[in-house]
Formats: C-alpha cells, structure tokens, sequence
C-alpha cells in the first residue's frame, strides 16, 4: 500500500504491473486532492498477463491507463484532461476487468476512438459515473466498444461527449453493452416490460440515460417509473 498527499506527482515512468511485481495486491491511495501524471505525457499506469490486483482511490488522473491484464478497481477517482495520441483517452483495454465506482471521467481526448474509454477485450463495470466532456477524433464520444462486456450501472451517466464520426455518446461494434437502473433523477432507460435493463447497440448520440420531458414525473430512483418515458 502507498498512500500520496494531497500534492500533485510528475512521474518520470510508466507504473508498470506484471508476473515480475512482488506483491500480491497494489493499493495506490489518495486524499482527494492528490493528482498523478507522468511529465511527458506517456502512458500513468499500463497492466500487463501476471498482475496483482490493484485499487486505485481517491486519486486524479491526468495521463492514459492501459488495462492488457489483471484486475483494477477506481474507487472515488477521476480520470480527467488525459490525451491520448491513440484510442481510449483515458483507459485503454484488451483484457482483464476493470470496475469503477463513484469516478468522474471527464475532459479526456483521444485521436483515435473512444474520447473516454477504448474496450477490445476483457470486462469493464462503471457504477455510479459520469462520462462528460469528452472528446474522439474518431469514434465513440465517451466510450468504443470493439469486444467485450461493459456493464452501466447505478445512476451512471454519459452526457455532453462528442464524436468526429459517429456515436458521439458510445458506439457498440461488438461486445456487449448493457444499462441497469437505477439511473440518474429525471431520465429513463426504454426497457423491455418487466425488465430493469436495456442493452446498447451500434451509435448512441444522445445523452444516455435519456432525459425525461419536462414536466414529467421524474423524482424517483423507481425501476418501474424510470424504464420508460
């Protein structure tokens, strides 16, 4: 474990986690004012087949995380202003699982796909996020999914991301994508009757979960009220 102040760290290298890392967990914890970058823009954080798990808390993150292997938990962090030359402005994966709770990932870039996160393999889990801000060159505003399994849950939310090419919220090519309630106040998912999810396929451009009309009842954390308009 390796607690930070509440100071920002110019790292000089890459964070790097493989077979060769002794220790059979990582917790890199932060005080909510603690920001960690790398000077030169490289990549923070890269995983790789060996990796011990790691947790990252109440950290902000300034410079792309890539996710090859293993298991990494955001708890409380935010994934904010990372530019990526590639795809996946903040988080890049091809494997392993990825779960975030209560994380902002907000104002990242990526010049290829995916202005927030880029997914070609493994499982990711975003509970109780906010995707804002973000922005592809290419495709997939906030989130591109070209394989593997990208769950969206409690009151996770995608709004203002933008896309050069399509699908300036999320754009599913292939994986699997789904939104369960509860979501945010004031929106709903269109969900099958008697079900509290609904899948993602293709371009979504719109903010997701979409927003209720005005006037409507929209004050409750209900699954029956939030799974239509």
């Amino acid at each position: 474990m390796l607690s930070f102040a509440s100071r920002e760290y110019n790292l000089s290298a890459t964070l790097l986690f493989n077979a060769s890392t002794r220790a059979s967990e990582v917790r890199l914890l932060g005080t909510g004012s603690t920001v960690l970058r790398t000077f030169d823009g490289r990549r923070l954080l890269r995983m790789l087949p060996g990796s011990p798990p790691v947790l990252l808390h109440r950290l902000t993150l300034r410079d792309q995380l890539a996710i090859e292997a293993g298991q990494l938990r955001l708890d409380e962090c935010a994934l904010e202003g990372s530019l990526s030359t590639s795809d996946g402005g903040a988080l890049t994966q091809s494997g392993g699982s990825v779960e975030a709770r209560s994380t902002l990932f907000v104002r990242n870039k990526a010049a290829g796909n995916g202005g927030a996160i880029s997914i070609d393999g493994g499982s990711l889990l975003l509970e109780n996020c906010l995707l804002e801000g973000n922005t592809a060159n290419k495709s997939g505003g906030a989130v591109h999914v070209q394989s593997g399994v990208v769950a969206l849950r409690q009151r996770t939310m995608l709004r203002g991301n933008v896309a050069a090419i399509s699908g300036h919220t999320i754009l599913v090519l292939g994986g699997s994508v789904d939104y369960t309630l509860p979501c945010p106040l004031g929106h709903y998912i269109n969900a099958a009757p008697g079900k509290t999810s609904t899948p993602l396929d293709g371009a979504v451009d719109k903010n997701f979960p979409l927003a209720c009309a005005p006037g409507l009842y929209g004050n409750a954390y209900d699954t029956a009220v939030q799974s239509g308009p």
